[in-house]
């Protein structure tokens, strides 16, 4: 028989030298004892290695110094806390996904891929996903609010977490539930809004329902004129709401209490207001203004003729911020220019926009004597004041009322116009400070030259 020795590998070779002790029995080859670490041969005659196969094991088993390793890294899987089964069956193969579950809230409270798309997933093959496992794969888009609502709308399931268990009943009452329910598939499902995988919660800035994204999540279909096309939707919600007063609140100043589409339309009960249904809607934050909008001469016309309360003026969505311009529109709207009603309008914005121009002036004069180094912080407190006044009158104004809004206005401006004086006043004894200091400057100049003049004199 040939000897294998020389045709093994020399980490073998040393391997086998220092575990395998040379035999006691009678080698065919030696006829001594087999010591393996004769080169020569390869030993035949071992209880252990007496066949190919058997050599072939034990060199495997005992001869290579790879088995401390193989043996580690088996170990490590098997004990490893993160190789779940889960991951070992369905996020082995769809490892894009994994990185995405695993952000999720849903990884967070280990809510794993069965509960969702079923199938065993402590399976490595196909039966994993064989049909009594229960596996339904990606679900249809007709099927996911019902698959979402088999966890949410469990009252036992989402106590620990305080999440509502409604959203789905509200969805179901939701123009997109109502379209869906018609067999309509293109409309809005709980993915669209929250995601697939990375299912972020309302805080994570992130997240696609986080109130400065949501109105970039609506946007998503809102902006697709062919798909809107087809409801008789306009596509322009977004190109207006951006550059509105609620717009600039809420994406450029990011105050997260300014209204997103949410806040207007409902969140899984979405639809438009309905013509009566609006001043509630904006009432919700504009609670003074509604109330006195019910007072005005306006709320009976625009009922009798089913005309929208605030939208009729401010517009749905381009919100714009009450001035000259929104005056002259939206009154010559319903009113001719040389009608009584659009002249009272003009007397009401110019009482408006005089009290404003008053509070402007106060606040510029006021930020010039701060960079001067005086303390305004007092004048600041009353400048507050005056912008309540304001404030209350533009609300008022809603009712119609001239001499109401012209108290609050000439209160407004009468403090105003007082600051500005102050601050004004302010700056004006920083010239005088100047002017006094540089005279005494001058005099202790001179007396320092004269007293120089008489000690040289002296030692003259």
């Amino acid at each position: 028989m040939a000897s294998l020795w020389p045709l093994l590998p020399w980490w073998e070779k040393v391997g086998m030298r220092g575990i395998h002790p040379p035999s006691p029995y009678p080698s065919p080859l030696k006829g001594e004892g087999n010591d393996l670490a004769d080169e020569k041969h390869f030993p035949t005659f071992c209880p252990v290695t007496n066949s190919g196969l058997k050599r072939l094991a034990h060199r495997v088993i005992v001869g290579s110094p790879l088995v401390p390793c193989l043996l580690a890294l088996f170990l490590l899987l098997l004990l490893s806390p993160s190789m779940s089964a889960e991951e070992s069956s369905c996020l082995v193969c769809h490892s894009d996904i994994k990185v995405d579950h695993q952000a999720s809230i849903h990884a967070d409270y280990d809510v794993a891929c069965v509960e969702c798309h079923g199938g065993d997933p402590s399976r490595m093959d196909l039966e994993a996903m064989a049909q009594d496992t229960g596996f339904r794969g990606k679900p249809q888009r007709v099927e996911i609010p019902e698959l979402c609502a088999s966890c949410h709308s469990d009252a036992e399931r989402m106590k620990p977490y305080n999440i509502p268990i409604d959203q789905y009943a509200e969805y179901l009452t939701s123009r997109h539930g109502v379209l869906l329910g018609q067999g309509d598939a293109r409309v809005a499902v709980c993915t669209d809004c929250h995601g697939t995988h990375r299912v972020l919660t309302a805080e994570e800035p992130e997240s696609t329902v986080y109130p400065e994204n949501v109105p970039q999540t609506c946007a998503r279909c809102h902006s697709d004129e062919q798909l809107m096309k087809d409801y008789g939707i306009p596509a322009d919600q977004l190109a207006d709401f951006t550059p509105s007063a609620h717009g600039r609140a809420l994406l450029q100043e990011e105050n997260r209490k300014a209204p997103s589409c949410a806040t207007c339309h409902g969140k899984h009960g979405a639809v438009p207001p309905g013509v009566s249904q609006v001043s509630l809607v904006c009432g919700q934050c504009h609670l003074k203004t509604r109330s006195f909008f019910n007072q005005s001469p306006h709320k009976q016309a625009m009922d009798e003729r089913k005309i929208s309360e605030c939208s009729s003026c401010h517009g749905p969505h381009a919100v714009a911020t009450p001035g000259r311009k929104l005056f002259d529109d939206a009154c010559s709207t319903c009113h001719s220019r040389d009608s009584e009603p659009f002249l009272l309008g003009q007397k009401l914005a110019t009482v408006l926009l005089e009290a404003e121009k008053a509070l402007q002036g106060a606040e510029e004069e006021l930020a010039r004597a701060a960079e001067k180094g005086f303390d305004v912080s007092t004048y600041r407190s009353r400048l507050v004041e005056a912008q309540s006044y304001l404030i209350e009158a533009i609300s008022v104004q809603h009712t119609l009322k001239l001499n109401r809004v012209k108290e609050l206005t000439r209160k407004a401006r009468s403090l105003g116009e007082e600051i500005r004086g102050d601050a004004l006043a302010l700056i004006s004894s920083t010239r005088a400070r100047l002017v006094g200091l540089a005279i005494c400057w001058v005099a202790i100049t001179f007396a320092i030259l004269v007293a120089y003049l008489y000690k040289r004199r002296l030692r003259g």
